[in-house]
C-alpha cells in the first residue's frame, strides 16, 4: 500500500514538472548608505528577475551575470520603480546578482531608499 502511494506521488510530481529544485536569490535593502551587496544562485540556462523599490536620493545599479561572467542585465533604478518580471538566458552554473548603491553626486547626499530584487532559476 505504501509503495503504491509513493509510486503515485512520484508520477504526479513528474507529470507536474516539479521534480527539480528551484534556486532563488533576493537582494533587499532599506536605509541610507552607499554600498554594495551580492547574492548567488545555482541556475540552469534560464531564470527570471523582478524587483521594485523607492529611492528618493541616489540610485541603485543592478547587475546580473551568468556562470561564464556574461552580463545578462544591468540597469539603474531611482525614484519609485518596478522591474516587471524578465526572463533571461545564460550559461548554466552559479549566477551572480549584484547591487551598487550610489548617492546623489550633485547634492552630495548618500543613497537613501529601499528596494528588493528577486532572481528565480
Amino acid at each position: 500500500m505504501i509503495a503504491n502511494y509513493v509510486l503515485y506521488a512520484g508520477i504526479i510530481l513528474a507529470l507536474s514538472g516539479c521534480t527539480g529544485a528551484e534556486a532563488a536569490s533576493t537582494l533587499k535593502y532599506n536605509g541610507s548608505a552607499n554600498g554594495t551587496h551580492s547574492e548567488t544562485s545555482r541556475c540552469d540556462d534560464q531564470g527570471s528577475i523582478k524587483g521594485s523599490g523607492n529611492i528618493p536620493d541616489g540610485a541603485v545599479v543592478v547587475t546580473l551575470k551568468d556562470s561564464a561572467g556574461k552580463q545578462l542585465l544591468q540597469q539603474t533604478f531611482k525614484g519609485d520603480f518596478t522591474l516587471a518580471e524578465k526572463t533571461v538566458a545564460g550559461a548554466s552554473g552559479t549566477w551572480s546578482l549584484h547591487a551598487a548603491r550610489q548617492g546623489d553626486d550633485l547634492a552630495g547626499d548618500a543613497f537613501s531608499g529601499k528596494y528588493t530584487f528577486y532572481l528565480d532559476c
